[in-house]
């Protein structure tokens, strides 16, 4: 019999489906329940957690949000208005800010197995909030962890210095990662079975893509687009700008499910698609989207490229300028192509797909139900379990 086991959260959905992913993979471990706004009836969430929890049979271990983790009652409504406009939200604004409060400190007193499921910008993710995920004693769910993250330093001298930098970047979440490394889940980005694309590149009209926001080194690599591609690449930049400026950029399931249509029919009809992780070089979900989609992934390493199973002229193309997208591009036979995009396609299946996830996560919440759990991490493509 399945344990049972307790999310605590705001119901929504972003581009970025590392949630629910999260969430997929923690239901086929646990028996799962829901609660919170646009989870639960209106009657249970006005009945506030603690009260509902005394109705419920036992859970085994609590899973919450990552927006209440990072919730500070500093952040003005107006600010999180604006923020969660890419987001679909199944809740009011007041319903957030009436609940957010209680659930944080609920989880904090509590003294069930806590696990944080732990998507943010990690770059700017504050003191305070580091001090409540240690303070709260839970484990972590990380998308990166051991051999996935790097310091500023270092990364600056892998890319170079860069305008980039010059931000405001912390690197609180790296020191936490280096210091907790007992309560790291690493659960880097994956990507959903029914995701996957199985089209040959023989048949694919698009040679080189470029998909998601233009940080500088993909700026650089739209410049190889087809003039066709640039132009339509460009105007759709310009948009999405006016809209951010403008306030017009409210999300809805409609967009939301014609954006993930458009976005994946780039990669799927693409023979090369160019990959990076920001000049910050996060292992982000391009590089398991990419290689799913039968694509030859081009571009970037990201940090712990070989430690997550990625190797140059097997699974993906190393590319770091414009000067070696050409020459890769112009260099590979059509049958050694075919089997980089085959190779890249078995690694995320094998390693990075949901259901690998999840065989990953039955044996680590194991271990943790054991008490044994010591942290884990990702080693020349392998999940290790300390």
């Amino acid at each position: 019999m399945k344990k049972r086991a307790l999310y605590i959260g705001f119901n929504r959905k972003y581009v970025n489906k590392f949630l629910d992913l999260a969430l997929s993979v923690i239901s086929n471990c646990f028996d799962l329940t829901h609660y919170g706004p646009g989870f639960s009836r209106e009657s249970e969430v006005i009945l506030g957690i603690n009260n509902w929890i005394t109705n419920q049979e036992e859970y085994d271990i609590i899973f919450i949000d990552p927006a209440i983790v990072i919730y500070e009652d500093k952040i003005k409504k107006e600010e999180f208005i604006y923020q969660s406009k890419m987001n679909v939200l199944q809740y009011s604004y007041d319903e957030f800010y009436d609940n957010v409060e209680s659930y944080k400190s609920f989880f904090f007193s509590s003294e069930k197995i806590k696990v944080i499921i732990g998507i943010y910008d990690y770059h700017v993710i504050s003191k305070k909030t580091i001090n409540y995920i240690i303070t709260s004693n839970s484990f972590v769910i990380d998308a990166f962890g051991k051999n996935l993250n790097n310091s500023i330093q270092n990364i600056k001298n892998i890319y170079g210095h860069n305008d980039f930098y010059k931000r405001s970047i912390q690197e609180h979440w790296y020191e936490f990662e280096q210091n907790f490394k007992e309560r790291i889940i690493s659960f880097p980005h994956a990507v959903f079975t029914n995701e996957f694309v199985f089209t040959p590149l023989s048949k694919r009209k698009i040679k080189f893509n470029v998909v998601g926001v233009f940080y500088p080194e993909r700026k650089q690599a739209a410049y190889l687009l087809e003039n066709k591609l640039r132009i339509k690449s460009f105007i759709n930049q310009l948009v999405s700008y006016i809209k951010i400026k403008t306030g017009l950029n409210q999300i809805t399931d409609e967009k939301l499910e014609l954006y993930f249509h458009r976005y994946n029919k780039k990669i799927a009809t693409s023979r090369y698609v160019y990959c990076s992780g920001s000049p910050l070089m996060y292992p982000v979900r391009k590089y398991f989207e990419i290689p799913s989609k039968r694509s030859v992934t081009i571009g970037w390493p990201c940090n712990g490229f070989e430690h997550l199973g990625f190797k140059h002229n097997k699974n993906f193309i190393v590319a770091k300028n414009n000067k070696e997208l050409e020459l890769a591009m112009s260099r590979y036979s059509e049958e050694e192509l075919q089997r980089i995009a085959d190779e890249g396609l078995k690694l995320i299946w094998h390693k990075h797909s949901d259901y690998a996830r999840t065989a990953q996560m039955k044996k680590t919440f194991d271990l943790i139900f054991q008490g044994k759990f010591k942290g884990s991490y990702w080693e020349n493509g392998n999940y290790i379990l300390n």
